[in-house]
This record gives C-alpha cells, structure tokens and sequence, in this order.
C-alpha cells in the first residue's frame, strides 16, 4: 500500500513538473530551455527530459538560434500551432460567437452569428462548431469546447441555471447538449471569469506577471471575478462575485435582480439608459431622442455626451464615480494586487474614468495598495478565456497520459 502511495506521489510530481515546463513555454511563445529551468527551477536534465517529451508527441516544435557559428546552437522551443486545437464560444444578448484557437491561445478562425431568436442558440453553437470541424486539418485533435455565458452558471454539470438576458437560456444544458453533438468535453463558465482566464495567459496578468487580480466587466451590466494565487475565487455556492449587485443607493432604480439601487442600474450601459429615462421622466431637458430602442438609446446617450449634452455627461460622471466606490469597497476587502476593468464601456472612458478614479483613490483603505489598469484585451478575450479555461481542467491529464507513453527517467 505505501508503495502504491509512493509512485502514485511520484507519478503527481512528474505530472506537476510537465505542466512548468508546458506553461513556461505557453507564456513566452518561444523560449529556451536555459530560460525554462531559471523559470521553474527545474533540474537541467529533468527540463530537458520533460522538454523531449512535449517535442516526441508533437505538442512541442524545436529550432535552432543563429549563433554565427561560434559554438553550439543553442534551440528554441515553441508550442505546435496545429497539432492541437481549442473552440471558445460566447453567448452573449446580441451575438453568439466563436473562435478557434490552439494551446499557443493564437486565433485561428473566429465566427459571429447574430441572436435573432433566443430559443435558437443551441443551433447557433452548434454551426459554429461545425464550421470549426470543417476548417481543421484531418489530423488534427480537437481537445475540449469552453463556453462563456451571462448569469448564474452550475460549474459541476455545465449547465446555465439563470441567464441575465432571456428567460429561454433559464436551464440551458449546454455541456450535455453540446457533448452529445460533438463528443468532446465542454465546460461552461461566467462569462467575467472567461475574461480575468484571459488576462491570466494572455492580458495585463500575464505581462506583469500577477498572481492576485479582480476584474471588473463593464457592459450592459457590470461582472466581476476575482484570482488568487493565479487560482479562480468562487463562492461556496461557486457563484461569481456580484459587485454588479452592491446596493449604492437605498430604495433607488428596480434591478433585474429584485432588488433596488444595485450599482448595475447606475454604471453599466443598461444602467445609464435606466438613468436617463427616469430623468427625462422627471423632466430633464435633452435633445437626445428617447423613443429610440436600449442599445440605439445608449449609443445616442454617449454621441450627446462627447458633445456637451448636460444630462447625459451627468450620468456618465455619476456613473465613475459610483465605480469608484464599489470597487475601492471590494479592494479594501480583497486587496488584489491589481483591479483591472474591461468591457464595452472602456470606449466612453474620456467620459468617465477621471471620475471614477478619484472616488477609488479616495474611498481606498490607505495602506493597501491595489492597482487601477484598463485591459487591453478586445471583444475576443470572454472566448479565449473558456477555452484556455477549458485546457487549465484538461492538461494535467493529458499530461499525465504523456509521461504514461514518453516516461522520463528521473
């Protein structure tokens, strides 16, 4: 029995010591194996040995670097950008998108399919994914389907219990559904956790290499995840975190959610537009046209307020600053090294960063020391997000059944 428990630890290191190496090379692209024993500080020959593994199964490509032919070349080792692929897909209120990626998280292929039928969007994934099944080469292997949805997600069973946005996504069996399609794993997340997974391999996490971020996701609501030590916080209930539901001002707007005056109905893009219809209500001027549709409304809101329009530059500075003392609330608590924002409304931001910045800074504890950075990931990033999420679940073992077939001798 201890000698089960002792290969059995043996076995857990190997697969721990693979999976250094096979980030180390995922994080930089390309690199060497000198670079990749200073990053893990792994033995040479065990960097070597577990390199020679990746590179015999064809996950790993090797060349040699121009030395100009003073002494031995040295090589470099990059992830293969075809052997191995990835699908993430985003459903979102207006699109349900997709992309094809591999371990490198390169996009390969991406598709758009605009919802015009909620009750559909099952068939809308699932030609996506057929699309992606018809550009790959034969010999290619398709490991795993991650998808980023709005709303209240079962984790365990890949299901979307609660969706902010149609009363038909309520329910949704998405892993089930989409595994019996296409026989591959699924997993599904919150669409905010998507995003924070791809500032980890590929955003702000990864450049400045932090282990402790919150992430807060401004659209037409406002989402939040939060990572420690590099790891997803969840909730016992492994729900998101729900800064979009702090209550910032008692008895105030009606939220989605039941309650009244959640920072949601003041800070998002379908916040302002409740915001502005109740001023108007109340007999603000504007010149803005308020029979316009939400979307139309809220592009119209931020137009008049680039151009002066008092109303509309009022809810747009109201809403920083309410930002502001949210999150400076949530970083006194959690104080991650970073708070970094992301989302549609970073496009308005002349409109209200300042505000929100100054309110943040201010309602801060003194001594901690949480930086503000704005991602520069695109519309692409809640995609990405899923389906390196996806590979996170997978890779010990898949790198377990590597060592199984290439054993290193250690």
């Amino acid at each position: 029995m201890k000698k089960e428990k002792n290969l059995s630890d043996l076995s857990n290191l190997k697969t721990q010591n693979l999976r250094k190496v096979f980030l180390a090379i995922q994080k930089h692209g390309s690199t060497t194996r000198r670079q990749i024993q200073e990053e893990t500080e792994l033995s040479w020959g065990a960097v070597s040995q577990f390199c020679n593994i990746l590179l015999t199964s064809g996950i790993a490509l090797e060349k040699k670097i121009p030395n100009n032919g003073i002494g031995k070349a040295p090589t470099q080792i990059r992830l293969n950008p075809g052997k191995y692929y990835l699908i993430g897909l985003d459903l979102t209120l207006n699109h349900v998108r997709g992309v094809l990626t591999n371990l490198r998280g390169d996009e390969l292929l991406d598709r758009v399919i605009p919802v015009k039928e909620p009750g559909k969007a099952m068939s809308y994934l699932e030609k996506i994914v057929n699309d992606f099944f018809e550009y790959a080469e034969p010999e290619a292997r398709f490991l795993a389907i991650g998808v980023a949805v709005p709303g209240d997600v079962d984790l365990e069973n890949g299901r979307l219990r609660r969706s902010v946005f149609s009363e038909k996504w309520n329910d949704l069996d998405i892993r089930h559904i989409l595994e019996t399609w296409f026989q591959i794993p699924v997993y599904v997340y919150g669409d905010c956790e998507c995003v924070l997974a791809a500032e980890k391999h590929l955003g702000l996490m990864a450049k400045e290499n932090y282990e402790d971020a919150a992430l807060v996701s401004l659209n037409y609501g406002i989402g939040m995840a939060y990572m420690h030590n590099s790891k997803t916080y969840y909730s016992f209930a492994a729900h998101q975190c729900e800064i979009g539901h702090i209550t910032i001002q008692p008895g105030g707007t009606l939220c989605n959610c039941g309650k009244r005056g959640c920072l949601e109905m003041y800070a998002s893009k379908l916040g302002i537009v409740r915001q502005f219809k109740e001023a108007v209500w109340k007999g603000a001027f504007t010149d803005v046209d308020i029979s316009l549709s939400e979307s139309a409304l809220y592009n119209s809101i931020r137009l008049h307020a680039r151009q002066g329009d008092s109303l509309c530059l009022r809810l747009f500075e109201n809403a920083g600053r309410y930002m502001g003392k949210a999150c400076a609330s949530v970083c006194t608590l959690l104080e991650p090294e970073v708070l970094i924002i992301y989302g549609d409304l970073l496009g308005d931001g002349i409109l209200w960063k300042d505000f929100f910045e100054v309110c943040f800074y201010e309602d801060l504890f003194p001594l901690c020391q949480t930086k503000v950075a704005y991602s520069f990931l695109n519309i692409s990033a809640p995609m990405l997000g899923a389906a390196l999420s996806a590979a996170d679940v997978l890779l010990d073992s898949f790198l377990t059944g590597l060592i199984s077939s290439c054993p290193p001798k250690l």
